[in-house]
């Protein structure tokens, strides 16, 4: 979560609402969560879109092993 989204959207709550005094723990819990909604609302990226994930060296490495048995 963005925190300085979070900051510019609880400033303008509490200039929105007369500046008022001792409610800026309000103001921010319903800023925050007014954003992590925002990110939600966001489309997800087609496949196409996405970076490529590393390429896990591991599993190549799995595929010139033979599988042992267990027990055997």
């Amino acid at each position: 979560m963005d925190e300085q989204k979070i900051r510019e959207a609880a400033y303008r709550l509490w200039e929105k609402q007369g500046k008022p005094q001792g409610q800026d723990l309000e103001h921010w819990f319903t800023a925050e969560n007014s954003v992590s909604e925002e990110d939600f609302d966001k489309p997800v990226p087609s496949s196409s879109e996405r970076p490529a994930l590393p390429k896990d060296k591991s599993a190549d490495r799995a595929k010139g092993q033979k599988r042992k048995s267990v027990g055997n």
